[in-house]
Parts: structure tokens; C-alpha cells; sequence
């Protein structure tokens, strides 16, 4: 995925590294946490590893919703059957390495985890371009509603996360909302600015 295609389908701040194809944190963060992330990212050259499923950061980590147990999210797009083949023989020595088929919103999906250094590696791929998984729309947004309502809303959303709430279900407990955390997400997708405002509430 080429950083100019990046930037058409994903207006914010993420970006591609020509050099490792992993997406870095663009303006949103220039810790030192970050940089430390980046170092294990190009050590374990894992977005050099699957270059040809096209791999994409998601997850926490981009949007800086992470907390200590936080896994690395990496989408991709790729047969399932080849991604298995693949990830066994690249990845099957890694610690804590695991391989499961399972669907995602009804989509048969592959998940891959496993360790490196002091991060937690989830690979989920689909057999379709990584901007039309769910994951990443959900992505999308988050940010939006990140870009909206600022770091109050992200310490919201890691105050619920360190309680033991998934990230989907962290930015609905933010504005209040008990309902299925998923449709509320996606339900933020095509809705402009302005209507966000007026219909969502942060939760005091």
C-alpha cells in the first residue's frame, strides 16, 4: 500500500515508511515510547515480512489508545490459506506463537499472534484490500472522534481500557453508550463534523 493511496483513503496522520512499510504515528505522537515501538518494528522487520499482503498498522497503538497489554494490530489482505502457509513458516518460531481461523463481522478471518522483544503481535488477515476490513474502518473512526473531541476523550477511552473494556467498547462508554459498541462506531463513518457534535456527548 503506497503512501499516496494511504493518504487518499485515510485522511489523518498516519504514514507509510517506504523503507520497512510499517506506518508510523505521523504528528500524533513523537515519544519516546514511539520511537522505542519503531525500533522493534524495523528489528523485527515483520512489515518487511509481509510486504506482499499489503500490511497495515491498526489497532491502539496508531491512535494512542494503548495500554501495557495492548497488542501490535497488523492488517492484511491475503487467500487465507496461503497467509496460513506463510505465517507458519515465517513466524511459527516466534514465542507465543499461535495461528487460528475464526469470522469477524462474518468474515473468515486468519489471526496470528506472537511475541517479539516486549511486544504482543496480532496478525489478522482477510481476503479483501485491507481499507475494506472492518478493522480498519473502525480505525477511521476512532480517529475522527479522537480529532473531535481531543485528549479528553482519548484518557476516557484508556481510563475504560485499563478497566478491562475493549477499544470498540471504550469510545461508546465514553459518550455514554451501552448499546452495540460496533454499530456505534460505524454509524460515526459517514457522518459530518458537525452532526458528530450535535448527536455525541462525551460523559463527564
Amino acid at each position: 500500500m503506497s503512501r499516496q493511496r494511504l493518504k487518499k483513503i485515510f485522511d489523518t496522520n498516519l504514514f507509510s515508511n517506504p523503507k520497512t512499510n510499517a506506518i508510523g504515528f505521523g504528528r500524533l505522537d513523537f515519544s519516546k515510547k514511539k520511537r522505542t515501538i519503531d525500533d522493534i518494528l524495523k528489528r523485527a522487520k515483520i512489515f518487511e515480512i509481509l510486504s506482499r499482503f499489503q500490511p497495515f498498522l491498526a489497532g491502539s497503538y496508531p491512535i494512542r489508545v494503548e495500554i501495557s497489554s495492548s497488542d501490535v494490530d497488523i492488517l492484511c489482505e491475503a487467500s487465507l490459506e496461503e497467509f496460513t502457509i506463510f505465517c507458519k513458516k515465517k513466524f511459527s518460531k516466534r514465542k507465543n506463537f499461535s495461528i487460528s481461523e475464526k469470522q469477524f463481522t462474518g468474515v473468515d478471518s486468519i489471526v496470528v499472534r506472537f511475541s517479539f522483544s516486549q511486544l504482543h503481535f496480532e496478525l489478522f488477515a482477510q481476503d479483501m484490500p485491507v481499507e475494506k476490513q472492518k478493522a480498519f474502518i473502525h480505525l477511521r473512526c476512532e480517529e475522527k472522534l479522537l480529532n473531535i473531541y481531543g485528549e479528553e476523550l482519548r484518557e476516557t477511552v484508556i481510563k475504560y481500557k485499563r478497566n478491562g473494556y475493549g477499544t470498540e467498547k471504550s469510545f461508546a462508554l465514553s459518550f455514554g453508550i451501552q448499546t452495540d459498541p460496533y454499530h456505534f462506531i460505524e454509524s460515526i463513518y459517514t457522518l459530518e463534523v458537525p452532526i458528530i457534535r450535535r448527536k455525541f456527548r462525551l460523559m463527564k
